[in-house]
């Protein structure tokens, strides 16, 4: 559990920071490790608190577009990492889809090679 949890982290700060260095309008200030790492951590609490929520509010909206509206809940969690975070900034419609995007993306690549590892162990 706590590796998962860990890799979490270290997986959503590396998205956050490809998404600072490459989205014009997204921006983690100051460009430290520890905002970084902080905005991770938030990151993290809004998944697990948050997101869960939104999918069950949209989850007729999910059914619907075969899994589409995803991205509008995570554009939202983003958003809502945005509003709460002091670290994080977010200016435009376009940066925060881009951003979800490529945080989805990095997610997503990370995560399957964790999971390629380790069902080759």
């Amino acid at each position: 559990m706590i590796p998962k949890l860990i890799f979490a982290i270290l997986s959503n700060g590396a998205a956050l920071y490809l998404a600072d260095r490459f989205i014009d309008g997204f921006a983690v200030y100051p460009p430290q490790f520890q905002s970084f790492f902080i905005a991770a951590l938030v990151f993290g609490v809004v998944n697990i608190t948050v997101r869960p929520l939104l999918k069950l509010l949209f989850t007729p909206l999910i059914i619907l577009t075969l899994g589409l509206a995803t991205i509008l809940v995570n554009v939202i969690v983003l958003k809502f990492l945005d509003i709460i975070s002091d670290v994080v900034m977010i200016s435009g419609t376009l940066p925060l889809l881009y951003a979800t995007l490529l945080i989805a993306v990095v997610n997503g690549v990370l995560h399957s090679i964790i999971n390629h590892r380790d069902s080759k162990q």
